[in-house]
């Protein structure tokens, strides 16, 4: 009791606003055993004359459970985050200061389409930048030892979540709510209306069964958890059995997995199924029943699923979670009507299942293995209905495209649907291995099984619309294992399967509107770039009638680059007279390379042996249009 008290106590306190002040930092439990301090980076805020440090919490990244195939991002990489809260009135001035290696040439802060311009200080340690609003942004310090594979994979990332004034808190005090610490007694706890986490660190291991698990307090309908600011809980939530209806679990606390072993990897990890491991499709958060809500918490470091909250009607607001390795999906509601809204993510295989999903204004920084949005894998059952609108990618960390990684991916067995999945209004900042990654399921596929399942009824894959979708870099991937990657292009995968019986397992309706790679966009005449597609059991590609067209000007379509892939040199030719054309050379992520070459005659050379390995592009430009031709320099 003692401790709950002082927990109080000092919450209000930490979190109390000064007369007059808007802008609030939390205080995280820091001492041995506890959250990580961050030693990498140190942030401070400002907002009206006033200066608050808010405290950079680190997570490490979990190097025994990365497979040998994701080799290159084993190796100390870490998650590093502040969490504040203003109610922007006036614009926050965040500094932050890397207090690791050496200064910084550059620092960038993303989502681009933010639009924040950081100032970095002649030293290259501290970057500042203000906000205007409560958005969630990565910090990428643009060094050498921030760099974890040479195309870039951030070594300490570190991202910065603005919040908005917390509303509707309960009251410790209040009728039906209790108070959690370590010493609970469960069936006192799982009698309350609301379950109270206080400042401090908790360990739900030391009170609840299973691992810590705290589902039997979702014992009956319309009840709360609560994650007080400052509160770092190691637990989880995973209901086995039963069903739930309007649970709320919200705050600004954490709920981590940090001890948490893969049990796909017990052999390498240590962990005891039942202890500290389980089934890996339970969820760090897995509840049943519908109309459920999770907002503003952290959940980290899983070892299994990510939050998953019931059967329809489920709620996502200002969630941020992150994980470290295969299996360690996002969000997958089930049903229909389920809203995800301003969330980040950083995971490590499938973000969101096709299940009539809108997702709006959140941030995924993807990790190495997985889809943004999957129909599904084999397993009996249908996807239908989802819309990922407004949405930002940034620094995905895709290798290549694998069997399920990339935009849009699928794993469907050949008596399943999937169908109705538009993605409009996505930004990526970097490169993805395609945009989609549409098959059966590829286990089969590589057994030579084309059985249709015993009494299944063929399936099919059926409406993708994309639109306005900007990749700034480009469609590629990567070979190597350690921390020289060598870029080469790679294509979407678009078939169905041709099965035993004679029956076709069909990919339809896919439409692109408005799509762009590199700053190109995609359209009727360049497709087949992009694409890979099996005519035999996928239909074509359909174009918006109002997609901004890039068709080649027929007296540019002589223009060819060669060789490449290149060491060095390339040779263009084609150039046509009577017009003034210009050749500009640009990078993968759309910087343009040297001075562009005006009056352009009509064949030359492009010297590419004093850059980098990667993708470039060479543009011809005149009054006609545009055509842009890529390069690929080993």
């Amino acid at each position: 009791m003692q401790k709950s008290i002082i927990g109080l106590l000092c919450l209000f306190l930490l979190v109390a606003p000064v007369e007059g002040q808007s802008l609030l930092t939390y205080d995280w439990p820091t001492a041995e055993g506890e959250a990580l301090l961050s030693d990498k980076y140190a942030i401070t805020v400002s907002q009206g004359g006033a200066t608050l440090v808010s405290q950079v919490i680190m997570s490490e990244s979990k190097d025994i459970e990365i497979p040998n195939f994701a080799e290159e991002f084993k190796g100390g990489r870490t998650m590093n985050w502040t969490m504040f809260a203003a109610n922007f009135s006036q614009p926050v001035t965040v500094s932050v200061t890397k207090l690791f290696g050496s200064g910084a040439p550059e620092v960038e802060v993303v989502p681009s389409p933010f639009g924040i311009v950081p100032t970095l200080s002649t030293d290259g340690r501290t970057a500042t930048f203000t906000l205007e609003a409560a958005d969630y942004v990565a910090v990428n310090f643009k060094s050498s030892d921030n760099r974890h594979t040479s195309d870039g994979v951030v070594k300490h990332m570190l991202m910065v979540f603005a919040e908005p004034p917390e509303a509707n808190a309960p009251n410790p005090g209040d009728p039906g709510v209790v108070v959690y610490s370590d010493d609970s007694d469960p069936a006192v706890l799982n009698q309350a209306q609301t379950l109270y986490f206080p400042p401090g660190y908790h360990d739900t291991r030391t009170s609840y069964p299973n691992g810590g698990n705290l589902a039997s307090f979702a014992n009956r309908d319309n009840k709360n958890i609560y994650f007080a600011p400052g509160a770092y809980v190691h637990g989880r939530m995973y209901m086995q059995q039963g069903q739930v209806r309007n649970l709320r679990i919200f705050g600004r606390g954490v709920l981590t997995g940090r001890d948490y072993k893969w049990s796909k990897n017990l052999g390498n990890n240590g962990g005891v199924l039942g202890v500290d491991s389980f089934d890996p499709i339970e969820a760090h958060v897995g509840i049943n029943g519908s109309n459920n809500t999770a907002e503003g918490i952290i959940v980290c470091d899983g070892a299994f699923h990510g939050v998953n909250m019931g059967n329809g009607n489920a709620r996502y607001e200002r969630v941020k979670t992150w994980a470290w390795h295969p299996n360690n999906d996002g969000f997958r509601p089930w049903g229909e009507n389920n809203r995800v809204n301003h969330c980040f993510l950083h995971v490590c295989d499938d973000v969101f299942y096709n299940k009539g999903l809108l997702v709006t204004e959140t941030v995924i920084w993807q990790g190495f293995n997985g889809a943004i949005i999957t129909y599904g894998w084999d397993g009996a059952y249908n996807t239908e209905n989802s819309v990922l609108r407004n949405n930002y990618i940034i620094y995905p960390q895709w290798r290549g495209r694998g069997n399920n990684n990339g935009l849009v991916a699928s794993q469907l067995d050949y008596d399943m649907r999937g169908t109705n999945i538009i993605i409009s209004g996505l930004h990526v900042d970097g490169n993805v291995p395609a945009i989609m990654n549409l098959h059966t399921n590829s286990g089969k596929a590589d057994n030579n099984d084309f059985q249709l399942p015993p009494g299944g009824s063929l399936g099919f894959i059926d409406g993708l619309i994309l639109r306005d979708v900007t990749i700034t870099g480009e469609q590629v991937s990567f070979s190597g294992n350690g921390f020289n990657q060598t870029p080469f292009a790679s294509q979407s995968d678009l078939r169905g399967a041709v099965l035993t019986n004679g029956q076709i397992f069909r990919v339809q309706n896919v439409t692109f509107c408005n799509v762009s790679v590199a700053g190109e966009t995609i359209d009727e005449d360049n497709v087949d770039e992009f694409v890979d597609r099996d005519p035999a059991t996928a239909d074509a590609i359909r174009f918006c009638a109002t997609n901004p067209t890039t068709s080649v000007p027929l007296q540019y379509a002589g223009f060819q680059v060669s060789p490449t892939p290149t060491w060095g040199t390339v040779h263009y030719s084609g150039l046509p007279g009577g017009e003034r054309l210009t050749l500009t050379l640009f990078s993968a992520t759309g910087q343009r390379i040297g001075n562009p070459v005006f009056d352009a005659p009509s064949s030359g050379t492009f010297d590419l042996g004093h850059l980098p390995a990667g993708v470039y592009f060479l543009r011809l430009s005149g009054q006609s249009g545009s055509l842009t031709r890529r390069v690929l320099r080993l």
